[in-house]
């Protein structure tokens, strides 16, 4: 909105923009039972059934290097924050076509009793999909884009 109000080279732009793109670099993850707390997703092990992630963040969006914990943790006991690049995998049947698409997750909601993402593709003919979090990986190194 800051864009287009204000400009792309006002000071509330460039200042949310950075916070934006600075929190999305960092790959935020809320891990299930752990609470509100935020942890850094750092790494995929044991081909993307597990992830290393390390935290939690301070109220304020700083951490105590201290205090972190390194935990190991199911690849489905994660929730991107918003914004966070992700990949499709594994998905069969109709939606098989979106695999290996890169998107971006934008919410979450609950269906059916699982946890579902809103994803947005990087294609701009894709429609944005409902995608559960098995079918699902952040994406740690973007492709340079095409």
């Amino acid at each position: 909105t800051s864009r287009r109000v204000h400009g792309p080279n006002h000071s509330c732009t460039v200042y949310a923009t950075t916070i934006f793109q600075n929190w999305c670099s960092v790959r935020g993850v809320v891990v299930k039972g752990e609470g509100d707390r935020i942890f850094e997703a750092l790494r995929y092990e044991n081909n993307g059934e597990m992830c290393v992630v390390e935290g939690p963040f301070l109220a304020d969006g700083t951490r105590n290097r201290s205090e972190d914990r390194t935990l190991t943790v199911p690849s489905t006991d994660i929730i991107p924050a918003p914004g966070m690049p992700v990949v499709c995998i594994g998905l069969e049947g109709g939606e098989a076509h979106l695999n290996g698409k890169h998107g971006e997750t934008r919410a979450f909601s609950r269906e059916n009793d699982t946890f579902v993402f809103h994803i947005y593709f990087e294609e701009k003919d894709l429609e944005p999909a409902k995608i559960e979090p098995k079918n699902l990986r952040i994406i740690f190194e973007l492709p340079p884009p095409e």
